[in-house]
């Protein structure tokens, strides 16, 4: 019996040791594995964070570079047009100087005919004129068109590359429009011509030049300085461009 109870009581006393141990072990097991979890979620949690903050940086980045080469290419499409504008201003500019070169011709050697007609009655002479005649209207035409297309140039100079030289452009316009305008009228002609013939000769009336009958002509160093201007304003733009 008392062994028995003695056998029991040890089987207890290992058991309850055995438990207490287990109890004990699994207590810091479950600890160990509890701060594990932790110090694993505080490190995802800081990863995912750094993740995100990368994200965002890189988000960031890819926005402002997106933006830089959008703005590039916008700089670089208004100096295109900017230099297309140029092209034409060279070109219609220059085209509306010697429009108004040819009409003061045609239309001064038109004055000189009609004026021989006139006090000769000759008919070779009202031919002439009528040719003449033609030739001043028609260039009149190309001198009132170019006249047109280069208000409308200066409007598109002050938008996009400087408001006073578009000003300028349109001062420009206005003395070569000018130049075309008469300061001898149809008698001042006959008045000449009689002159002329009774002084010296029908040729000496005929190789007269426009210069006395009509408005001054534009200094064509006008011209050339206002080409030089908008060119350099133009290409002043572009270094800004470049350098950004």
């Amino acid at each position: 019996m008392q062994w028995d109870l003695l056998m029991i009581y040890i089987i207890f006393s290992v058991a309850a040791s055995l438990t207490t141990t287990f109890i004990i072990q699994y207590a810091s097991w479950k600890g160990r594995n509890l701060a594990t979890k932790e110090d694993i979620s505080g490190i995802t949690t800081k990863i995912e964070d750094v993740k995100l903050n990368y994200s965002e940086k890189l988000e960031d980045y890819k926005n402002r570079l997106w933006e830089l080469q959008h703005e590039k290419g916008r700089l670089y499409e208004e100096f295109k047009i900017k230099h297309e504008i140029l092209e034409k201003v060279i070109v219609k500019l220059n085209k509306f100087g010697s429009d108004a070169i040819n009409h003061r011709i045609y239309a001064h050697h038109r004055n000189i005919y009609l004026a021989l007609y006139k006090i000769g009655s000759g008919e070779s002479d009202n031919k002439q004129y009528r040719e003449f005649q033609v030739k001043a209207e028609n260039s009149y035409l190309d001198f009132g068109n170019q006249s047109y297309e280069l208000t409308a140039l200066a409007s598109t100079i002050k938008v996009y590359i400087d408001d006073t030289l578009g000003g300028n452009l349109l001062i420009l316009k206005g003395k070569i429009k000018d130049s075309v305008n008469p300061k001898k009228n149809e008698d001042d002609y006959i008045q000449f011509v009689r002159s002329e013939l009774e002084a010296k000769s029908r040729d000496s009336v005929l190789s007269t030049t426009e210069d006395e009958f009509f408005e001054d002509s534009i200094n064509p160093d006008e011209i050339a300085c206002f080409l030089y201007q908008i060119q350099e304003r133009i290409k002043d733009d572009y270094r800004k461009i470049t350098n950004k």
